[in-house]
């Protein structure tokens, strides 16, 4: 459900879906959150999932590492947070809450990436 600003009714807002960003999208233009943000860039430079490939890449989003939906506790958990560039939470991070992996693709041998692929629930590459 999509509502152009100033169509929202309080009185229905429950009945919008608890991940529909709309719901609580207005946390990421708070004064707070922005120098929250820009504290956080600064400490935390790089991107979390680059980083852990060996890549050097300038992180520019601030991740909440669990989805908070609106739960301000989870929100503001600064332990819940990870720098990331806008790839890897365009794409990666997007596809791993849709229940996907963060490895794609094969090796040589047509190995998948990821070690949760059903591939290796069977005989196949054992």
């Amino acid at each position: 459900m999509h509502f152009r600003r100033g169509e929202v009714n309080l009185n229905t807002i429950k009945d919008i879906g608890e991940d529909d960003i709309s719901t609580h999208s207005h946390l990421y233009k708070k004064y707070r959150w922005q120098q929250s943000r820009k504290r956080y860039l600064f400490e935390h430079p790089l991107c979390a999932f680059c980083l852990d490939d060996d890549i050097y890449m300038q992180a520019t989003v601030v991740d909440h590492i669990i989805p908070h939906r609106g739960n301000l506790a989870l929100f503001w958990d600064e332990s819940n947070w990870q720098g990331l560039c806008a790839t890897c939470h365009s794409s990666t991070k997007q596809r791993m809450e849709k229940g996907g992996s963060r490895f794609i693709g094969c090796d040589a041998d047509g190995r998948p990436f990821d070690p949760k692929h059903s591939a290796y629930g069977s005989t196949k590459y054992k």
